[in-house]
């Protein structure tokens, strides 16, 4: 009961002390968080002002597979994880020289390797889309960047489709052409059931070759007209509690001194 007491008689004494402390110094705080906040305001709304363009990227991808919960009995089937784009997006080389030239990086010293920087990808979650974001000086420019990176996209996951697409092509010739021949031979009802058996494969292939996809935006590239950097809420907080602190300190030193 007693120490509760003194701990109860301590915390008063401290507030106390504090206020005391305070009041003795208010003038150097009042100045010194007047001052911190004019230079944070200067900062936040002199300041190049960035604005952001949002992209959503669906992977390309393809229908096939024995084994499915789907009702037509086929699975989506991703031609490559969504990692892999996250991480290639992370190449300076990934990027085309029209992309250079359309996010207006022709005279920049090192544009492949700025963009790979300020190129931000990151996997929307519990799916297997891709968010790409990237910051520039107006929206418009953002935007105009950001669609030529979703360019480049498209281009590098059509290397992946090309060939998926050219097989499937293939086998479907193929079989077409094993099935006229056995309708050619005999169209007894001895070949009917390898006739079945490759219409059935044909169609099969040919469900799969129109479901083949390339990789595309979900939603049109987003560029909303406020800005993102800097915020001056933010920087105003900042720059509040970096006055008060300053003050603080001055006060202190002030006290020490005297």
């Amino acid at each position: 009961m007693v120490e509760h007491l003194n701990n109860a008689s301590s915390s008063e004494l401290t507030l106390v002390e504090l206020l005391k402390f305070i009041k003795n110094g208010w003038k150097v705080l009042a100045i010194s968080t007047f001052l911190s906040l004019c230079i944070g305001a200067g900062y936040a709304f002199l300041s190049q002002e960035k604005f952001q363009a949002i992209a959503t990227m669906e992977m390309a991808s393809t229908q096939g597979g024995e084994v499915s919960l789907s009702t037509d009995g086929t699975q989506t089937i991703l031609l490559e994880k969504p990692n892999n784009l996250v991480e290639k997006l992370k190449l300076p080389l990934f990027y085309s020289e029209k992309t250079i030239e359309k996010c207006q990086l022709k005279n920049h010293k090192s544009a492949n390797e700025f963009l790979s920087k300020t190129i931000k990808s990151s996997l929307v979650k519990n799916t297997t889309y891709v968010s790409i974001t990237y910051i520039d000086t107006a929206p418009l420019k953002a935007n105009e960047c950001l669609t030529a990176v979703v360019e480049d996209i498209k281009n590098d996951q059509a290397k992946i489709v090309e060939p998926i697409l050219e097989y499937r092509k293939t086998q479907i010739d193929l079989l077409t052409s094993q099935l006229n021949q056995t309708v050619t031979m005999n169209s007894k009802s001895t070949y009917f059931y390898s006739q079945q058996i490759l219409v059935n494969e044909i169609d099969k292939l040919s469900l799969q070759l129109v479901t083949i996809k390339n990789a595309a935006l979900l939603t049109p590239i987003f560029s909303p007209p406020n800005r993102v950097e800097p915020t001056p809420s933010q920087i105003l907080l900042i720059f509040l509690i970096l006055g008060i602190t300053i003050g603080l300190i001055l006060i202190k030193m002030k006290k020490f001194f005297d």
